[in-house]
């Protein structure tokens, strides 16, 4: 399955070999290569509406655990009819072009009213620091790229795309 987030329209691909049984009828033995459209979505938009995404905590951990310098707790609104399991998805992060970590998220599954999930990530703790501080934007905030890289489920591999132009999450930080 891929999956494109823009602006346009969105393509879901579904493939698979499973066979079907139903009752006394004969097995079917079935090959499914299905390309679904349905209609796109503005990411920037919708991340920015009011509780489409919010981050409820953050622990920025002075020394690193399993690999990790800070976990948090997202909730986010799932922008489809559908109901997505991803798996374990990870987004690498940038900040004026300049690479700044990555997050897990562990269990991504996307409900139809909302989810609510542990992030776990790496991240340049300076650099964040230093723009919250002395960077372009208000005092204390931070634009953040986030790039979808990969979900992992049920031993597959799913490419996310999510292809924007602009950054689309602004998180606040404290710098304290």
């Amino acid at each position: 399955m891929h999956i494109l987030a823009s602006s346009k329209n969105s393509s879901l691909l579904f493939e698979g070999i499973p066979d079907l049984k139903f009752g006394g009828l004969p097995t079917a033995h079935l090959n499914i290569h299905k390309i679904m459209k349905v209609n796109g979505y503005n990411v920037t938009e919708f991340i920015n509406t009011d509780g489409a995404f919010n981050v409820t905590r953050v622990d920025i951990l002075d020394e690193p655990v399993d690999g990790f310098n800070f976990n948090a707790t997202i909730t986010v609104r799932n922008p489809s009819p559908y109901i997505v399991e991803l798996g374990y998805v990870t987004f690498n992060l940038s900040m004026g072009g300049s690479d700044l970590g990555y997050v897990d998220l562990p269990y991504l599954f996307l409900d139809k009213i909302g989810t609510t999930t542990e992030v776990f990530g790496s991240i340049n703790k300076s650099m964040l620091i230093h723009e919250a501080v002395l960077g372009d934007d208000d005092f204390g905030f931070v634009t953040i790229d986030v790039k979808g890289t990969a979900a992992i489920s049920t031993e597959r591999i799913f490419h996310i795309l999510l292809q924007q132009s602009k950054p689309f999450l602004r998180l606040q930080g404290s710098t304290c």
